[in-house]
């Protein structure tokens, strides 16, 4: 999971048909964030947390290793569907969850 930073994503205005709604890095003078307009919420896993959407598209997985970190940033991404969730994952990360789970 790359973060907002290094997201490919993150720098898109639109996505397909919609537009793109996404966490400008400002905030306003209550300290409220500061969001673009747009139908389609990107956001970081981390960013995230504590929230949940009907549908979610977890993308950008390509975990070096199962370390702890990345074990609770996934439980959290995984985590914050209510309805349906789709999850794109490298090759690498479908082999080191295959690996884990045959531990």
């Amino acid at each position: 999971m790359r973060g907002r930073e290094r997201s490919a994503l993150q720098s898109l205005d639109v996505l397909g048909a919609w537009q793109l709604r996404r966490f400008t890095g400002r905030y306003d003078e209550g300290g409220g964030a500061i969001w673009t307009g747009g139908q389609l919420l990107i956001d970081s896993v981390r960013r995230f947390k504590g929230q949940a959407a009907a549908a979610i598209v977890l993308t950008e997985c390509d975990l070096e290793e199962l370390d702890p970190m990345s074990r609770r940033l996934l439980f959290v991404g995984l985590t914050r569907a209510r309805l349906h969730l789709e999850w794109v994952i490298s090759e690498r990360t479908r082999r080191l969850l295959e690996s884990a789970l045959r531990e």
